[in-house]
C-alpha cells in the first residue's frame, strides 16, 4: 500500500508560491558516513525575502524519486526556517510486523550521523558559556577515571592533548571500533592515538563515532567548570557524581532542542509500536519481513540514535542556520567555515549546502548482513535559504542517496 501525504500549515500567515504556511545492550549498529566535500566554498546564507524557486515543485522532483523506490519516505521543504512542503509516502511499518501504518512526517526515526551535528551544536554552545574554545585542549575536562598517563612511548599520544576542534572535524586520529559505551570508551581513550593516524587525519579526516561519543562525557564536565575568575566552589566541595547520558541528553534538549521549539527527544524509540527500518524496498522475503527500530543507544549517545520525525529536524535544522536562538551567527557561520560538526557541499556554482546525512546500511556490497534494517537520513541548508529534512526507511533504489536525490531537484529548479 501507497500513501501521500500533502500538509499545509496555516499559522502565523505566511504566502510562499501561492501556498499558505507557517511563518539494555542495543543492537550493535553500523552507522556510515556521506562525508564533507573537500574544497566546497564558503557557506554564505544571504536573507532572501522571496523564496527563490518553487517549491512545491521542488518537493515534487524529490518525491518522484522516492516514490515506488523506498518502503517510505518523510520530507519537509522549509525556506528560511518555515516548513514550506511536507510530503510522505509508503509505511512507517508493514507486515509482518504489528500494527502496520502509512508513513507520516509525525513519525520518529533514529536520525543516525546528523545527531554529531547536535552535539557539535551543544558542544560550541557549551564552550562558548564557559570562555573556551575549540583550539582548546579536551585534557582537563576528561575525567579521573579516564587513564591517560601511562602514554609515554614515541608512537602514542595521549588524548589529553586533542582539542575540541579536532574531535569535531574527525582529525584527532582516534581509530577505535565500537568504543560507545563508557568502559569502551576509558579503554580507547587509555590506548591512545597512533602518532601516525594522526598525522593521515590531520590531513584526510579519519571519520570515527568515537569523537562524538566523547562530547556525551566532555559535556557534562565542561559544564560542570568554573572558569577563572569566577566565583569558585568552597573548599571541601565534592566532586559530582555524573550520569553522562542523563546530563548530556538534558543539555541538548535545553540548548539545542527547546530553542526551536521541539518536545523532549530521546536517544531510543519510544511508544509500544515505533516507525521502523527495512532491508528491502521490494516486497520482502518472509525471513526478511521484519524491521529494526535499531535500539536503544541511551549509554553510547554523542554519535547516534537521537530519535525524532522529519517535522523535528526541520525545525532545529531551520532554527540553527538561519536564526541566532540557538547560537550567535558567528558560531553558526564559525561552524560552517569549519566543517564542525557539518559537512559543507557544492551543489551549484551559486550554491552551497551544509548540514549532515546519516545512513544504517542493510547489507554491504557482498551481501553480508550490516544491520537489521536500513536507514537513511539528511539534513540539507542551502546558502539561499532553502533547507530539507529527509528520511527513507529502506534502501532506496539502486546506487541512490538522499543527497544525490536533493542535490538533482535543485539543479533543476535553478537551471
Amino acid at each position: 500500500m501507497h500513501s501521500r501525504i500533502f500538509i499545509i500549515v496555516l499559522l502565523p500567515l505566511l504566502l510562499v508560491n501561492g501556498e499558505t504556511v507557517l511563518a539494555d545492550d542495543p543492537q550493535e549498529l553500523v552507522e556510515m558516513e556521506l562525508g564533507p566535500v573537500a574544497g566546497a566554498r564558503k557557506h554564505v546564507f544571504v536573507p532572501l525575502s522571496v523564496v527563490p524557486f518553487n517549491l512545491t515543485e521542488f518537493a515534487d522532483e524529490i518525491e518522484t524519486k522516492l516514490m515506488g523506490h523506498c518502503v517510505g519516505y518523510q520530507f519537509v521543504v522549509s525556506f528560511n526556517g518555515t516548513p514550506v512542503v511536507k510530503r510522505a509516502g509508503g509505511v512507517a511499518r508493514r507486515a509482518p510486523d504489528k500494527s502496520p501504518r502509512p508513513m507520516t512526517t509525525g513519525d520518529k526515526y533514529n536520525i543516525a550521523s546528523i545527531s554529531k551535528t547536535m552535539t557539535a551544536i551543544a558542544a560550541m554552545k557549551v564552550l562558548d558559556q564557559k570562555g573556551l574554545h575549540v583550539g582548546d585542549t579536551i585534557g582537563k575536562f576528561l575525567p579521573d577515571s579516564f587513564a591517560t598517563e601511562a602514554i609515554c612511548h614515541d608512537k602514542r599520544i595521549s588524548f589529553r592533548t586533542l582539542t575540541f576542534r579536532e574531535l569535531l572535524t574527525h582529525k584527532s586520529g582516534i581509530t577505535c571500533k565500537k568504543a560507545g559505551k563508557l568502559e569502551a570508551l576509558k579503554a580507547c581513550v587509555a590506548a591512545g592515538v597512533l602518532k601516525t593516524d594522526k598525522e593521515e587525519a590531520q590531513k584526510h579526516p579519519i571519520y570515527n563515532a568515537t569523537n562524538f561519543q566523547l562530547f556525551r562525557i566532555l559535556i557534562p564536565e565542561i559544564e560542570a567548570f568554573t572558569p577563572p575568575g569566577t566565583l569558585a566552589p568552597s573548599a571541601g566541595t565534592i566532586k559530582p557524581v555524573h550520569d553522562y547520558p542523563k546530563e548530556y541528553m538534558a543539555y541538548v534538549q535545553k540548548h539545542v532542542f527547546d530553542p526551536a521549539g521541539l518536545p523532549k527527544l530521546f536517544v531510543k524509540p519510544t511508544g509500544a509500536f515505533p516507525a521502523l527500518g527495512y532491508h528491502l524496498y521490494q516486497i520482502p522475503c518472509p525471513e526478511e519481513g521484519f524491521g529494526s527500530d535499531f535500539g536503544d543507544q541511551t549509554q553510547a549517545a554523542g554519535a547516534g540514535g537521537w530519535t525524532m520525525s522529519s517535522e523535528h529536524l526541520a525545525m532545529v535544522l531551520g532554527t540553527f542556520l538561519y536564526t541566532d536562538k540557538i547560537l550567535p551567527r558567528a558560531l553558526v557561520e564559525m561552524m560552517k567555515e569549519q566543517n564542525l560538526g557539518l559537512a559543507a557541499h557544492d551543489v551549484t556554482n551559486d550554491l552551497v549546502s551544509h548540514g549532515h546525512g546519516g545512513w544504517y546500511p542493510g547489507f554491504d556490497d557482498t551481501g553480508k548482513q550490516m544491520n537489521t534494517g536500513e536507514l537513511g537520513t539528511l539534513a540539507y541548508g542551502l546558502s539561499n535559504g532553502v533547507s530539507v529534512a529527509l528520511f527513507v526507511n529502506s534502501q532506496l533504489g539502486r546506487n541512490w542517496n538522499t543527497r544525490d536525490i536533493v542535490d538533482a531537484a535543485v539543479k533543476k529548479m535553478v537551471k
